[in-house]
């Protein structure tokens, strides 16, 4: 089947509208930087726009973005995607060369329809802007022949070979790659049997080996004794998960290492399994944390805590569990009154715990709550309780404590006086 070239690039010319969404707002215009007639010479399309925060500044720096093409302004599933690191400068502008990371460039069977295609952009912290409309343009790509010589590829020539030199080093004075002889320039690139979905990499300069990295259906898969996925240079690196919800993982020197989840209201999850998985921490979109919860990953957490140990769950440990108390974030400081009156309403009272099945000494929340309100936590209908702040039920056991002091300090001064009063009557009788 043969393309009609001259169709496909007029479908390639990006016409820009701004766009803006939420904290920031993309400005771009496209213009075809390349074509081909052949897969020797692959089609890139250049897109220039800017990168403002919502006060309208600039920002500047290495900038992860994701370009993906749409059949319309809706559809989420991707027809193609990548992922460049793009230099912004001080303005905010930036130039990149859409289908730049892949080998053979945009695809063109993605343009043979003679339908539209849109352009959308993601990039972290940040709201995806709409989508821009890739109009058709005549003339946007060069003929057929342009970047050819009599209709072959520069592929098909036999080069000139660049000078031979020697040692250990990967490339000579003139940093064309090193070659230990004429032939290994000319002789076709050759396989000693391949392994089905497994990457190649070249064992010489013209031998290809199967790798160790495996793809089938999308999956990437390293088989190794030991691997590692390494990014070197200085910017931001990141890994995106872009899908139904976007997640990035990486490190800048502005954030450190992160893992952040990009998508409005979706939360970051963490799961252990035993045959089934069991969420084991989830941090929720405002912040909130609960640890172990062993939820199916279907379910979400209800919290107003900014940090929850599921009920039944075990015992927390820790060498110590400070509580903010200064004066200098206190007003109206008053001692507390009737303190023993309230401690001798309490009740203590040993119980079987449901969840734990175990055995266990306590108060009911509901008691307590009626006596010392301030200590009881309530479910959002405010009539069931929840939990005992234990801890600062303390400050009402000392304050009864001394009041108990007290009250045992005013009967030994009474029985004292009686005493006294006892011993003056006895001395009177023996007198007479």
């Amino acid at each position: 089947m043969k393309f009609d070239f001259f169709k496909i690039g007029s479908l390639l010319l990006a016409s820009v509208i701004g766009v803006a969404a939420g904290a920031q707002q993309f400005t771009g215009s496209g213009l075809v930087s390349g074509s081909a007639s052949n897969s020797e010479v692959p089609i890139l399309v250049r897109f220039s726009g800017a990168l403002k925060n919502d006060p309208g500044k600039s920002l500047s720096g290495t900038v992860g973005i994701t370009f993906s093409l749409y059949a319309d302004a809706q559809t989420p599933v991707a027809l193609w995607m990548e992922t460049q690191n793009v230099q912004v400068d001080a303005a905010g502008r930036y130039t990149v060369l859409l289908g730049k990371t892949k080998s053979g460039g945009l695809p063109v069977e993605l343009f043979t329809s003679g339908e539209a295609r849109w352009l959308g952009m993601h990039t972290q912290f940040m709201l995806d802007p709409p989508r821009v409309l890739l109009v058709s343009v005549p003339y946007a790509v060069e003929a057929q022949n342009a970047q050819t010589l009599g209709g072959l590829p520069a592929s098909a020539f036999l080069l000139r070979a660049p000078q031979l030199v020697g040692g250990n080093g990967m490339f000579g004075p003139d940093l064309a790659p090193k070659v230990h002889s004429i032939s290994d320039l000319s002789r076709p690139v050759t396989t000693f049997g391949g392994t089905p979905n497994a990457l190649a990499r070249f064992g010489a300069p013209a031998e290809i080996f199967p790798s160790a990295i495996f793809e089938n259906q999308g999956a990437i898969d390293v088989v190794a004794a030991q691997s590692s996925l390494s990014f070197h240079g200085t910017g931001t690196h990141s890994i995106a998960l872009v899908g139904d919800r976007n997640v990035a993982l990486g490190e800048s020197a502005a954030l450190g290492a992160f893992f952040s989840s990009n998508s409005i209201g979706t939360p970051i999850r963490f799961f252990v399994t035993d045959g089934m998985q069991h969420e084991a921490l989830h941090i929720a979109p405002n912040g909130k944390i609960t640890v172990g919860n062993g939820l199916a990953p279907a379910k979400t957490p209800a919290t107003a805590n900014i940090f929850t140990v599921a009920q039944g769950t075990g015992h927390a440990i820790a060498d110590g569990w400070d509580t903010y108390s200064s004066a200098r974030w206190k007003t109206n400081i008053q001692t507390l009154n009737g303190a023993l009156a309230k401690v001798v309403q309490l009740r203590g009272v040993s119980y079987d715990y449901s969840p734990a099945q175990k055995h266990d000494i306590g108060m009911i929340a509901e008691e307590v709550g009626k006596v010392v309100p301030e200590v009881v936590t309530y479910e959002a209908n405010g009539i069931d309780a929840q939990s005992i702040d234990y801890a600062r039920l303390t400050a009402v056991l000392v304050q009864a404590v001394k009041e108990q002091q007290q009250e045992i300090r005013r009967q030994q001064k009474q029985l004292q006086h009686l005493k006294a009063i006892v011993l003056q009557n006895q001395s009177a009788g023996s007198k007479k």
